[in-house]
């Protein structure tokens, strides 16, 4: 497991400095909270764990436009709902965290497989808090597997000021974990899901 714990030297925290991550329930008031961002979001791969999800006539236009900017039509209005989300936290005096823009267009890979990028509007999704640690939590879509990339200034910071922060391995995502065939069982088949 690839695993920081705590700054040491120069990037330490300095003493008495208040961890600016400290989260324990659900309801003590929100102080500080990461919102993503919608700017380059691209429709996802067409990989099979993400297709496997998407029924019919709407996977296979999903497959056809993989990598594409979602249409304006779709994006404006989500973004309006965001930027008024922001606002509304800021109004109450809760402090707002964004991660970088990313051009999710851009194609990466691995030694196994390549692919575009997908959108970075669900830091939830990809990080875990836990009384001071941040956890990096591994993404299953290939489209996501470096999404927390754009969240790293953020994670810096806080683990500068006293934040543990934890990456858990990332799958190699490799073909063979993967039914390219599986589909969705109809409804009333569950035996299909839990065959005992």
């Amino acid at each position: 497991m690839d695993m920081i714990t705590r700054a040491i030297g120069p990037d330490a925290a300095p003493a008495g400095q208040v961890c600016p991550v400290n989260s324990h329930n659900e309801w003590d008031p929100l102080e500080e909270v990461i919102v993503g961002r919608l700017e380059g979001a691209t429709i996802p791969s067409d990989h099979p764990v993400v297709t496997c999800n998407i029924p019919g006539m709407t996977g296979r236009a999903q497959s056809l436009l993989a990598g594409f900017r979602y249409p304006k039509i779709m994006i404006e209005p989500a973004q309006r709902e965001l930027d008024g989300f922001v606002a509304l936290l800021q109004s109450l005096g809760i402090g707002v965290k964004r991660p970088e823009p990313v051009e999710h267009k851009k194609r990466f890979s691995t030694p196994e497989w390549s692919s575009c990028g997908f959108c970075n509007s669900c830091p939830r999704d990809s990080m875990l808090v836990i009384g001071d640690e941040i956890i990096e939590t591994p993404m299953a879509w290939p489209c996501r597997y470096f999404e927390t990339h754009s969240y790293r200034p953020i994670l810096k910071d806080y683990f500068r000021r006293g934040a543990r922060w934890t990456a858990a391995p990332r799958p190699q995502l490799t073909d063979e974990l993967f039914d390219t065939e599986f589909r969705v069982p109809k409804k009333g088949r569950a035996d299909l899901i839990h065959p005992d």
